[in-house]
């Protein structure tokens, strides 16, 4: 495995987009422009010098003045330096092009782990491999579409051919070049005239024989034509989800969050707000629960689960705009645990001005006091397993402890299947349901069976999970 910190990002001429689409794509993409995306995914692979290659009329300095500005981009001290086609020879005359890159178009939209699997499969600083697409999308590069002929002996690297001729496998547009290939894409591309990224360019810039080539195995796909600008739009909307979602929020909450997340990034708005805006939604929530009645219940208990679903947009825009941070992810977890424990608080309150039973009042103090010692315990244990803020890698633990070492009994056995009753997703929607039937008394009364188990199990179950 190599270290490639410097990435060489191609600007074509209508700016940061192929001319062969312009409308959206002069834009931005899900809250971020083409370019923007090119440079923060490759950071995420350790990346932090840009050169940005342009032709005349790509308005290079404005371009990178504006990258210079994101805030994103000086938080992670980025170096980025605008370099024209004609002034290649003397940016390698300087002795600035001193160590290999990532060679990139800036209309491409790829998954950060493309950089880091090639990076391990380099043999080398003077290797020069080439990413390529070899199964499901190896077709849909059509019009534009490069395929990489490879050497059926070798495994290598045969030649650059056009998307009308055979090829086995479809370029994925990444290549890890040596030093040395920057001096050749500068006296390619001036022979060319400016920057051209078709098969005859490639042969005389990127072919060196028997050069290695690796399946990307991961989402790489230039935005050149409205098709493509749609399937890299679902690719990054696919990111936006999160692997430990459950049946609830796979199905019912995060499509619907997407949809809203679409809308909110469209307005610019940036995820600590709506982590705020959530809150405000969970604390109306709990207001109108605590007035007691079916129609504040009902409408308090729709809040409740709406909070649940909003507060997906928050991190999917994090992850769509490279916007996470540990302020974001301590504002997520302290709001959620406010609303829920709000919502146990105020049921109880709500069933007292209803029926004027003290036993709900009882029961509510209870649920106080149950949620307290299962949030000590829950810190507790997050810190040792090194979960963050993560609140569900809890539940995912518990769910994948059943058949460990210690956990084998039925009781484990049983505590893993139930543990996603745990999860707000299913919790919120539940409590709406059985609210909407008019069982806000009969939800409380199993509140009041399960929430003193939390802390009672959690405390058992972190004392065999850390052997203490």
């Amino acid at each position: 495995m190599i270290s490639v910190d410097r990435a060489v990002i191609l600007l074509l001429r209508e700016g940061t987009v192929s001319s062969g689409l312009k409308g959206p794509t002069a834009g931005k993409l899900l809250g971020l422009t083409l370019l923007e995306r090119v440079v923060l995914a490759a950071s995420r692979s350790g990346v932090r010098d840009f050169i940005l290659v342009g032709d005349a009329g790509t308005d290079g300095e404005k371009t990178v003045a504006g990258l210079r500005r994101d805030a994103r981009i000086r938080g992670l001290d980025l170096r980025l330096e605008l370099v024209p086609v004609s002034e290649m020879g003397r940016f390698v005359d300087e002795g600035r092009s001193d160590r290999p890159f990532w060679l990139i178009p800036a209309d491409l939209v790829f998954d950060p782990q493309a950089l880091a699997d090639a990076a391990q499969a380099a043999p080398g600083d003077d290797t020069l491999l080439h990413l390529v697409d070899c199964h499901s999308r190896a077709g849909r590069q059509g019009d534009d579409g490069i395929g990489l002929t490879i050497d059926k002996g070798t495994g290598r690297a045969a030649a650059f051919v056009t998307g009308s001729e055979p090829r086995p496998a479809a370029y994925a547009w990444i290549s890890l070049c040596p030093a040395a290939v920057f001096s050749r894409l500068g006296v390619v591309f001036a022979d060319k005239g400016g920057i051209r990224m078709d098969a005859d360019t490639l042969n005389a810039a990127l072919l060196r024989s028997g050069s290695p080539v690796v399946d990307a195995g991961v989402f790489c796909g230039r935005v050149t034509t409205s098709a493509s600008l749609k399937e890299a739009r679902r690719y990054l909307i696919g990111t936006a989800r999160k692997p430990t979602d459950a049946f609830f929020a796979r199905h019912i909450n995060r499509p619907i969050s997407l949809l809203m997340t679409r809308f909110f990034l469209r307005l610019g708005i940036s995820p600590n707000p709506l982590s705020i805006i959530c809150l405000a939604i969970g604390l109306v929530s709990g207001g109108l629960i605590a007035q007691g009645g079916y129609l504040h219940s009902l409408l308090g208990a729709f809040l409740f689960e709406f909070a649940s679903v909003f507060d997906g947009c928050d991190g999917e825009i994090a992850r769509l705009t490279f916007r996470t941070s540990k302020l974001g992810g301590f504002l997520d977890m302290v709001g959620d645990a406010v609303i829920f424990v709000l919502f146990f608080l105020c049921l109880p309150v709500g069933l007292y001005r209803s029926s004027h039973r003290p036993i709900w009042l009882v029961l509510g103090v209870l649920a106080l006091l149950s949620m307290g010692a299962f949030y000590l315990q829950l810190s507790a244990f997050m810190k040792k397993a090194k979960l963050g803020n993560l609140v569900v890698g809890v539940v995912k633990d518990i769910e994948q402890s059943a058949g460990w070492p210690g956990f084998t009994g039925r009781l484990d056995g049983l505590a893993a299947k139930v543990a996603f009753i745990y999860r707000r997703d299913f919790f919120s929607t539940v409590a709406f349901v059985i609210i909407g039937l008019g069982g806000a008394a009969v939800l409380m009364g199993l509140l009041a069976v399960f929430l003193p188990l939390e802390p009672v199990y959690m405390y058992l179950y972190s004392r065999r999970r850390f052997r203490t």
